[in-house]
């Protein structure tokens, strides 16, 4: 077949064509706003192949389906705990009527009203100042756990310091501790998933956030949705 500039530019025809056809695909099947839609729309008609990873990496939005998914489990448990607490409350359960504890009740029924904020009991909190210090009492932690740890990432990198916490974990998990990780795949690039395979042979959970894959050997990067707790 000899490439004549017809053939080229036709072939150029057809390739722009397909570019259009999922750059259409890709934007019209996410809910976004009239502005944002047309500005991804001249960007992969423009950009072929690259306007593509762009929007990989800064356009894909989580679906309508798994945003409802998620608000409304959320919505149920929240209510089901603020229902209880008001309850709790006006009977006189969650707080005594005594005189030195109104301020107490009326900031407490404040924050169920208002707010939707659940009243919490025998809350600890310990300040770190030094990494060394808290890694360590991280790993004793999870040394003297019995029943669950539940641990969020953003960063559970593949050395010395990730080691010996994973060792840990998968030491609580032989023990028949329920074991829960969840971290970043951005915040952890170049841990790769089969880091974690042993726990899961133990009968550990580790997966990076808002993967929906149970293999979980390739998440697509999200820039606009992370994790970013510690």
């Amino acid at each position: 077949m000899v490439l004549t500039w017809d053939v080229i530019r036709r072939t150029i025809e057809v390739l722009w064509l397909i570019n259009i056809f999922f750059a259409v695909w890709t934007v019209f099947r996410s809910r976004r706003s009239v502005v944002a839609t047309w500005a991804w729309m001249l960007v992969l008609s423009v950009l072929p192949g690259v306007g593509f990873i762009l929007y990989l990496f800064f356009g894909r939005q989580l679906s309508h389906d798994e945003i409802f998914a998620l608000q409304a489990e959320q919505k149920e448990v929240r209510e089901h705990y603020l229902r209880q607490q008001r309850k709790m409350l006006k009977d006189e359960d969650l707080l005594p009527k005594e005189e030195h504890m109104t301020r107490a009740r009326m900031l407490t029924e404040l924050n169920l009203n208002n707010d939707d904020a659940i009243m919490t009991f025998d809350n600890q909190v310990k300040v770190f100042i030094k990494g060394s210090e808290l890694f360590k009492r991280m790993i004793q932690d999870i040394k003297n756990a019995k029943e669950s740890i539940s641990l969020e990432f953003y960063t559970f990198f593949d050395d010395q310091l990730g080691k010996q916490i994973l060792a840990a974990l998968e030491e609580a998990a032989k023990n028949g501790v329920k074991v829960r990780v969840i971290y970043d795949s951005t915040g952890s690039r170049g841990t790769k998933p089969a880091f974690f395979d042993h726990l899961r042979e133990l009968g550990g959970q580790a997966q990076p956030f808002l993967s929906t894959s149970k293999k979980h050997w390739f998440t697509t990067p999200r820039m606009n949705y992370h994790l970013h707790r510690n």
